[in-house]
């Protein structure tokens, strides 16, 4: 994280600034809703998981998923992830899901897919 932070951020740059994670913010209510997906080989991931936390803690609705076995970006690389279609899919019910139905503040959920042979 250090590489990519120096290789991404200036130097000098105040890295407990909100802007560059709204984790950091001292009040996240009134945030509108919230759809986080991670992925399980993510250095990201545990971060993404807490801002959810975060938010449901300052009222938000969130629904937080978490691609297991899934490296960061993964729903934009194609066939060369292994299952391409996965995070766009599950994106796309948990949409319908949250214009059809009242969910519960907070949804979480654990992604375990079996590869397609």
């Amino acid at each position: 994280m250090s590489w990519a932070g120096n290789h991404y951020l200036p130097s000098g740059v105040d890295l407990s600034d909100p802007r560059l994670s709204p984790l950091r913010a001292p009040d996240l209510s009134g945030l509108p809703p919230a759809l986080i997906h991670t992925a399980g080989y993510d250095l990201l991931r545990d971060e993404g998981e807490a801002y959810a936390e975060a938010l449901e803690r300052a009222g938000v609705k969130v629904h937080y998923v978490c691609h297991e076995h899934m490296i960061h970006h993964f729903y934009a690389m194609g066939g060369c992830a292994g299952r391409p279609a996965e995070g766009r899919r599950c994106k796309s019910v948990t949409v319908k899901a949250q214009r059809a139905t009242p969910t519960p503040s907070h949804a979480r959920a654990v992604v375990r897919l079996q590869a397609k042979r």
